[in-house]
């Protein structure tokens, strides 16, 4: 299949196709500035570090299929940390956005020529090749042999993943072999940051925008980033290469987030869970109303027991009338299985840490998360024993780990994840609300009991 011109039109693309079928047009792209530079930029490793919604993986999965129609032959790798995050994400954007599909599922102006779900590879009319791949199985790209690699959530890696995708560049279809990646703004000490920000070379190149240079973004959208505070507002919002520090929810605020009764009327139940053991098991009701808020209204927060005594803890304080939607847990598949011989059916969570605790603090920061003053049901006084296995007084409910609840630190440098103590009521809570950006009912990236 030959095409009418070795140019490509970021805005309208036409593909000679045979006379039974009709003219397949590219939807309209109109890049903005710092798009457009990183989609020309001819240096060996490009990054994009941008804020949120400040157009990042729209301007990485352009460039990827416009190289694929610009090579005929070349086999690119995009990739991230974890390959089951993608389907939701990064090949989204790429079938709806770039492709123009109504929805993932129904390919009907596909642009390319043969999509296999099964195997996350799309094979362009030229012969091009476009593989979603992740790096929590390195082992199987050993073989790869690529003419260019995108990377999406590039922060998520570590600097041995971007050097394992580097060995992959070979295939000679191209005179040069290209990096392309998106990031978020991770904490300076990152090795990206020392890449292209401290040590960049002559054949690196970085793009640094913030969520205000996009002007498709609507003012009730930036009035919510605009409610953000501290690092996170100057991450999430101005696309700022700094370290957490502190309180991970620090725009928590009892007067606004606790209240004393939770409505009724427009709205849904849902309970996450999250597992412990000598730690505390925490199950958590929460209503969604149609507005986007959430509360907290009942919860269970307790040590020292079995999953199954667990089961029928839940069970004795759920009452028959009410109904849940559904129940998201961690994916402990042991656990889980016992909970569903118990009744309790589960779908495993989406447990981004990172991701998680952006969507919280954004729904915090916006008075949307509230929590119900007399939500705890049944205390748990071990966890005010110093003298046992743990030797130290613990929170007894969600509400008491939230305002303990801080980033790690490491030799005398934050890091970009949250301390791993008492946050099993942090984790549900996490849960809950990933569960609502990802209502998929049949979660195809994972296989759920």
């Amino acid at each position: 299949m030959r095409y009418n011109s070795p140019k490509v039109n970021l805005k309208q693309i036409r593909f000679p196709g045979l006379r039974a079928v009709p003219a397949i047009f590219k939807p309209a792209f109109q890049a903005l500035p710092k798009q457009q530079q990183f989609i020309d930029s001819e240096a060996s490793e490009n990054l994009y570090s941008g804020a949120v919604r400040a157009g990042k993986s729209r301007a990485l999965m352009e460039k990827c299929y416009l190289q694929g129609v610009a090579a005929p032959g070349i086999r690119l790798g995009v990739f991230r940390k974890v390959r089951s995050t993608m389907y939701e994400t990064t090949i989204r954007t790429f079938l709806c956005d770039v492709l123009g599909w109504d929805s993932m599922e129904d390919p009907q102006h596909q642009l390319v020529k043969r999509w296999r779900k099964s195997e996350l590879k799309a094979t362009l009319y030229n012969g091009s090749e476009i593989i979603f791949l992740g790096m929590d199985k390195n082992t199987k790209i050993g073989s790869l042999e690529l003419g260019g690699a995108f990377v999406d959530e590039a922060h998520e890696l570590d600097v041995d993943d971007w050097n394992m995708i580097q060995t992959r560049l070979s295939q000679p279809i191209v005179e040069k072999q290209q990096m392309w990646a998106a990031c978020n703004p991770a904490s300076p000490m990152h090795w990206l940051y020392e890449k292209f920000f401290r040590q960049a070379g002559d054949d690196t190149y970085c793009v640094s925008t913030n969520s205000f240079e996009n002007p498709y973004l609507g003012d009730e959208y930036i009035a919510r980033l605009k409610r953000m505070t501290g690092n996170f507002y100057r991450r999430m919002a101005l696309g700022e290469w700094v370290a957490f520090s502190g309180l991970v929810y620090d725009c928590f605020d009892p007067d606004q987030h606790i209240v004393d009764e939770v409505k009724t009327g427009d709205s849904f139940n849902l309970r996450s869970i999250d597992f412990g053991g000598l730690n505390p098991h925490v199950c958590q009701w929460w209503r969604v109303y149609q507005d986007g808020r959430m509360a907290l209204y009942r919860e269970l927060y307790h040590s020292n027991i079995s999953v199954r005594a667990f089961a029928d803890m839940i069970h004795q304080h759920q009452p028959k009338q009410e109904q849940i939607m559904f129940t998201v847990s961690d994916h402990d598949v042991s656990d889980r299985l016992t909970l569903a011989e118990n009744g309790i059916q589960t779908r495993p969570a989406l447990k981004e840490v990172r991701q998680g605790i952006e969507r919280t603090y954004e729904k915090l920061a916006n008075g949307e998360l509230l929590f119900y003053r007399q939500a705890l049901v049944e205390q748990d006084w071990q966890l005010k024993d110093d003298t046992g296995a743990v030797n130290r007084v613990r929170p007894q409910s969600t509400l008491e780990e939230i305002s303990g609840y801080e980033w790690a630190v490491s030799a005398g440098i934050p890091k970009d994840q949250p301390t791993k103590k008492d946050d099993h009521g942090m984790d549900a809570m996490r849960y809950a609300v990933m569960s609502l950006h990802h209502p998929q009912a049949s979660w195809r990236h994972i296989r759920g009991v």
